[in-house]
């Protein structure tokens, strides 16, 4: 009777002895757990003169202070600008011509979409005409010269879509651009700070000895 007390003790109080055993292992992890990007970038902490790039499209490769921890490609990126002239042209020229394709777009889309708006407002004119044969008449005119003026926007149009397709296509570049550096970055990074296991190990020999000396006591009691 008495060993089967013992043995239902024991199947109680081992699975919460290595419940403790593995919450003391985890905090010994994260006493030695390092700051990625302190580490990589060699700053102070809470340092805040590390720049960011900002991800919005509108203001391409454009710079906002701060530390994010879920941009560290972004912050990876704008520290080799400092230390790449060739790479820092690159982000100015890329920089100007965001600029360029604004001002370009902004003039052409406007010019497009008050065209646009004026042969839907004339066709809603014309259909309010009460003579049915001079509003046929009317709609011809106006038909063949709506016609006339899209062919000669049909130029400016496959310009425009032609820019929007090399736009998203330096938006990829960036990206690879950006994971290109940031990954060179964080590989020299993995290879000069590969933490020692010494003392990982050690931290599991001590517990697997505490949880035998806990099992000793348990049989002995």
């Amino acid at each position: 009777m008495n060993k089967q007390k013992k043995s239902k003790s024991q199947s109680i109080i081992k699975p919460v002895i290595l419940v403790f055993g593995l919450i003391f292992l985890c905090q010994c992890f994260n006493q030695n757990k390092p700051d990625a990007v302190e580490e990589i970038l060699s700053q102070p902490a809470g340092s805040s003169e590390i720049t960011t790039i900002n991800k919005n499209r509108g203001a391409d490769w454009s710079y906002s202070k701060g530390r994010d921890r879920f941009s560290l490609v972004d912050e990876l990126f704008a520290e080799r600008l400092t230390k790449d002239k060739a790479l820092e042209k690159l982000n100015n020229e890329v920089l100007e011509i965001g600029q360029v394709i604004v001002d370009s777009l902004y003039d052409v889309n406007r010019f497009l979409d008050l065209n646009t708006t004026y042969f839907y407002s004339a066709n809603t004119v014309i259909s309010g005409m009460r003579d049915t044969v001079l509003m046929r008449d009317v709609q011809k005119i106006f038909y063949d010269l709506q016609k006339t003026y899209e062919s000669k926007v049909n130029g400016l149009m496959t310009d425009k879509k032609d820019i929007q397709k090399l736009q998203s296509l330096m938006y990829d570049k960036q990206i690879l651009l950006k994971l290109f550096i940031s990954s060179q970055d964080i590989k020299k990074y993995q290879s000069d700070n590969f933490p020692d296991d010494k003392n990982l190990k050690e931290s599991k020999a001590k517990l697997e000895n505490l949880i035998k000396e806990m099992d000793a006591y348990l049989d002995e009691n």
